[in-house]
């Protein structure tokens, strides 16, 4: 993934639209060989992210609620499935 020095990571809009350009992933096997994402069907890639608060009177900051990013890889090989039963 290509680096962005001017994202705020703080803008989560801006990082999932940067991902969805940017992510890609490639599948490996266990003898290393790399391989296609399309060909590896049980693959489904989403991102996460777990917000972390600091407080200055404690040694280590507050684990917040992880949130999913399912629209990240939404449509792409090995990407997050749209389950068509709830549409």
């Amino acid at each position: 993934m290509k680096q962005q020095p001017n994202l705020n990571v703080l803008d989560i809009p801006a990082v999932e639209e940067y991902l969805r350009q940017n992510l890609y992933w490639i599948p490996r096997n266990d003898a290393g060989k790399l391989g296609r994402p399309e060909d590896v069907p049980s693959l489904e890639v989403t991102v996460i992210d777990t917000p972390l608060t600091a407080h200055e009177d404690e040694d280590f900051p507050v684990v917040g609620t992880l949130r999913k990013h399912n629209e990240v890889t939404f449509d792409q090989p090995g990407g997050r499935v749209r389950d068509l039963s709830r549409a």
